[in-house]
């Protein structure tokens, strides 16, 4: 029960990614000198933030149907 009300801190990796993915798409000279490795990172940054999204968002559902809050 105790992990279940925990916060989802997954989320927080998931805003993280995200906003590195931006990073690399939008300026690319900051990341990397060549833009195919800024391309290759953040296609890597957009594969952890969708893994990550998908493990937070377990969280929050489980609660609802263990509390059955399914039904409002």
């Amino acid at each position: 029960m105790e992990s279940l009300l925990r916060p989802a801190v997954e989320l927080y990796t998931v805003v993280t990614s995200w906003s590195a993915t931006y990073v690399c798409l939008t300026a690319s000279w900051a990341v990397a000198p060549a833009s195919y490795v800024s391309w290759l990172t953040a296609a890597g940054f957009n594969m952890l933030a969708s893994n990550r999204t998908v493990q937070g968002l377990r969280i929050p559902l489980h609660l609802i149907v263990l509390l059955g809050l399914y039904y409002l």
